[in-house]
């Protein structure tokens, strides 16, 4: 008697689609830097003489940080949409406003 074997399924792997706090940060700064610094560096301390060329990478790195930082504390005092295009603040932009109006006062004209 011959003895018949089942096939053994292969499953693909499960991958996970999610991006950690690493990943996530490694990205954002891919795409705000790109590939500029790596190409630059180099010229620019061959051209100054020496890693003190550096200093400027490390200065608009602190001023972008604290860009960033002054952003998000104005993102976290206007949580609505709009950010300091809000106007009054109220959360409402300028350009609803008119919207509103102008929809109010054509609203009794027939088209």
């Amino acid at each position: 008697m011959r003895e018949t074997t089942r096939p053994i399924a292969l499953s693909a792997p499960h991958l996970e689609r999610e991006v950690g706090l690493g990943s996530a940060t490694a990205l954002n700064m891919i795409d705000m830097i790109g590939v500029g610094p790596f190409i630059t560096i180099p010229l620019i301390v061959s051209a100054a003489g020496g890693p003190q060329a550096m200093l400027g990478w490390i200065f608009g790195a602190i001023l972008a940080l604290c860009d960033g930082l002054i952003w998000a504390e104005l993102g976290a005092a206007m949580p609505g949409s709009g950010g300091s295009s809000t106007g009054n603040g109220s959360g409402d932009s300028s350009n609803t406003r008119k919207e509103r109006r102008r929809s109010a006062t054509t609203a009794g004209t027939t088209g």
